[in-house]
């Protein structure tokens, strides 16, 4: 078998591998969603624990995968051109990564004219009562004054209560808003993708396309449900919708598999080569800082509700993938690989 094919195999692998566990989520909260299409509290709490999970999953996927790469290929073209700099590039690029996709979401949020608001409007707490006033207030007045405190605190208390049973409607957001934010994050997710094939196809060898592909068959499972699972949940109504995405985030490895093969044999400058796919590695680094941190965890962050626990799933998902990195570099030793 030649290399190009076993490369095109490895591919569509990885390709029905992703697909299965990004559609996996879609089953699971079908099964959780009531008729009225909301969560109880306990699927409410089962979808938050999840979604932090999936938050574990990608910071651990930032700072113990595509970082670590990204300075192998700096110092690689370090080497290539024989000068060491002093300007931190690798992680300017990444920084710009980062503005790259905030850009992005802002300017489609302007364009559309979508609102972001995470207040729901309802209650608003009455304002407060000054010592002055209520001394001059009859005594049936002041215990109007309470009894709107009171009204207000318990309307309050009880909104708390019932919050996290409507979070995860399947319509809470605005249908544009939810929308949008699928595509930016599916945009981020399939760059990955596109950069995990296209260091399957730049391989040059059979051993190291099957190192590689089992250090990327290690986390991918993981990777897609959790992709699956942020896809899904704001689109739990619009199956059609959530299939299509799947698809395409699942397509970008073997696109990306092609995309290396023909650079591999392109008439190009090796420098340039390695160049170009650690320019384009600090992007992904980027882009996966702020999905992690502004699109999961900054939102669960916000949620009060069962804090410890966010906090336990987190670290799970970190520590999944800090797990599979260290049987990678223990299984499959120290192969020099771009992802």
């Amino acid at each position: 078998m030649s290399d190009i094919i076993l490369q095109v195999v490895l591919a569509i692998i990885m390709l029905l591998v992703t697909i299965f566990a990004g559609l996996i989520p879609l089953k699971i909260c079908k099964k959780l969603m009531s008729k009225d299409s909301t969560f109880s509290k306990s699927s409410s709490k089962i979808m938050t624990l999840l979604t932090c999970f999936g938050g574990g999953v990608f910071m651990a996927t930032c700072f113990l995968d595509i970082f670590p790469h990204m300075l192998e290929e700096y110092e690689e073209v370090q080497n290539l051109l024989n000068q060491k700099f002093h300007y931190p590039f690798p992680y300017f690029f990444a920084c710009i990564g980062f503005f790259l996709v905030y850009s992005i979401e802002e300017f489609s949020i302007k364009f559309f004219g979508i609102k972001h608001s995470h207040d729901n409007g309802v209650f608003e707490k009455p304002e407060k009562t000054s010592p002055n006033d209520i001394e001059i207030c009859t005594r049936g007045e002041k215990n109007n004054i309470e009894k709107t405190n009171e009204d207000y605190y318990a309307l309050q208390s009880h909104h708390n209560a019932i919050d996290e049973s409507v979070t995860y409607m399947a319509n809470n957001d605005p249908k544009e808003s939810g929308i949008l934010k699928t595509i930016t994050f599916t945009f981020v997710m399939s760059f990955h993708s596109l950069l995990e094939g296209f260091a399957l196809g730049i391989q040059d060898t059979k051993a190291n396309i099957i190192t590689l592909f089992i250090s990327l068959i290690l986390h991918k499972g993981i990777e897609a449900f959790t992709v699956g699972l942020q896809i899904t949940k704001s689109n739990t109504n619009r199956v059609k919708f959530v299939l299509i995405t799947i698809i395409l985030y699942g397509s970008m490895t073997p696109l990306g598999t092609l995309i290396g093969v023909a650079f591999k044999n392109a008439d190009i400058n090796e420098t340039s080569k390695v160049v170009l796919c650690n320019l384009l590695e600090a992007f992904a680094c980027g882009t996966f800082i702020y999905v992690t941190f502004l699109e999961i965890l900054a939102t669960e962050k916000t949620k009060e509700k069962y804090p410890i626990w966010k906090l336990t799933a987190i670290f799970l998902g970190f520590s999944v993938i800090a797990t599979f990195q260290a049987l990678d570099g223990l299984f499959v030793g120290d192969e020099s690989s771009f992802e």
